[in-house]
């Protein structure tokens, strides 16, 4: 009896060992199980995120490539703008160079018709060298020489001098305040030198040059300063800015009335 109640002991201490072993194995994988699953589950998740992205990425693409042909057609309408509106103010100033020679033609006929009508050879004397100052003058103004040196360089010293000058909005005071053309136009009538007032007139003045030299004006579409060299050039930039040195940017043309 003894022997058989220690046996049945044994073998219950056994069934229990077992089940508890069974229950933890259970247990453990049961969370093996819901490991996998939640790995599953995140797999499945990014694998949707990543086909989203590599979406959005071809959208992205596809717009960006868009967005660069109209970017490329608009660089392609300016610069046809450009030609168009150069093309025009050299028209427009060539127009108004060719009225200015026959107002000084019409003026220069009259003054020798006055001189003709008098009787002393000293009246002649006097027509005949007012005709000549009147030529020197119109010289000067038209601006086509392109040796005169020391002309352009009076026109760069003149616009050095106004280094740090506030911009003015139609300012040309120097000294005071100045916008573009006002430097420009201040610059060449220190050198003795008229020209407009306006920054597209002042486009078309002089002749075009493709090799700029200091005292050329550099011109844009509604800006133009004066060339120094170096690939830079003295301008009145914009408002709450002032006269100053920078680096001649993009696509200008250049005018020689020196």
């Amino acid at each position: 009896m003894w022997a058989a109640l220690l046996t049945a002991k044994d073998f219950i201490n056994k069934a229990e060992y077992a089940s508890t072993v069974h229950s933890y194995d259970r247990k453990q994988l049961d969370e093996l199980k819901q490991t996998v699953n939640t790995i599953e589950e995140l797999k499945t998740m990014l694998k949707k995120e990543q086909a989203d992205l590599e979406k959005q990425q071809e959208d992205y693409t596809a717009k960006q490539e868009d967005v660069n042909a109209q970017l490329e057609e608009k660089r392609a309408q300016i610069a046809g703008f450009d030609e168009q509106l150069l093309a025009a103010v050299e028209a427009a100033a060539g127009q108004a160079q060719e009225e200015e020679a026959a107002e000084d033609e019409g003026a220069s006929s009259g003054t020798v018709s006055g001189g003709n009508s008098g009787t002393s050879s000293g009246g002649n004397s006097g027509t005949a060298s007012g005709g000549s100052g009147s030529n020197s003058s119109g010289s000067g103004s038209s601006g086509t020489s392109s040796g005169n040196t020391s002309v352009a360089q009076t026109i760069v010293s003149a616009a050095y001098s106004q280094l740090g000058v506030p911009y003015k909005y139609g300012g040309s005071t120097p000294g005071v305040g100045l916008d573009c053309s006002g430097l420009v136009q201040y610059c060449h009538a220190v050198a003795g030198i008229t020209l407009p007032r306006t920054s597209g007139a002042q486009g078309g003045c002089g002749i075009a040059v493709s090799s700029p030299q200091p005292g050329d004006i550099v011109c844009y579409v509604g800006h133009v300063g004066i060339y120094i060299g170096n690939g830079q050039m003295i301008h009145a930039p914009q408002t709450g800015d002032v006269v100053k040195i920078a680096s001649v940017y993009g696509s200008p043309w250049y005018r020689r009335c020196w």
